[in-house]
């Protein structure tokens, strides 16, 4: 079960506030009892995420002002992680599959802002280099202001912004 939208949410607060029981009810009654089925709903224990977490997938949640996008998925020391970006990011985030994040988020139809396309030209696949080429990475995934990368060495993931990537990183090879 997903959390409510947040246009079905205000109906419900809204036909509350109009019911007629509420005329002789005070301020703070109303706004107690709004503010306690608010917690009432985060607290609901779900059992299953509502969606599954997919490369390219568009998501909401409400504590969040922005549409995100899983823009890789993959394996960091043997632990599954999601690579969460969105239209405005520099790095992106991480969390995982089992994330209880997912059980609050609601997909959205958005297109802007997802995986594939870097302002700066990085591409998937490219190798680069770090520190006179004592680090070695190759390019995992770009988002548009992002770019996600994997080191050779240590095989540990690295989120870089396209204004840190030109700054310190050399372009190797694709």
């Amino acid at each position: 079960m997903a959390i409510p939208s947040k246009a079905a949410q205000i109906k419900r607060v809204a036909d509350f506030l109009s019911d007629d029981k509420n005329e002789d009810r005070t301020a703070e009654e109303l706004a107690a009892i709004v503010v306690n089925g608010v917690y009432d709903m985060w607290g609901k224990e779900l059992t299953d995420p509502p969606i599954h977490p997919h490369i390219g997938m568009a998501f909401k949640v409400p504590f969040l002002s922005t549409v995100n996008f899983v823009g890789w998925m993959g394996e960091e020391f043997g632990k599954e992680k999601v690579w969460v970006i969105n239209a405005t990011t520099d790095y992106g985030w991480f969390t995982t599959p089992e994330s209880s994040l997912w059980r609050s988020a609601t997909a959205s139809n958005a297109k802007v802002g997802g995986a594939g396309t870097n302002s700066d030209g990085w591409e998937v696949g490219q190798k680069v280099s770090l520190s006179q080429r004592r680090s070695h990475l190759s390019v995992l995934s770009v988002a548009l202001k992002a770019v996600l990368m994997r080191n050779d060495s240590d095989l540990s993931l690295w989120a870089e912004s396209n204004a840190n990537m030109k700054k310190f990183y050399q372009k190797e090879s694709k």
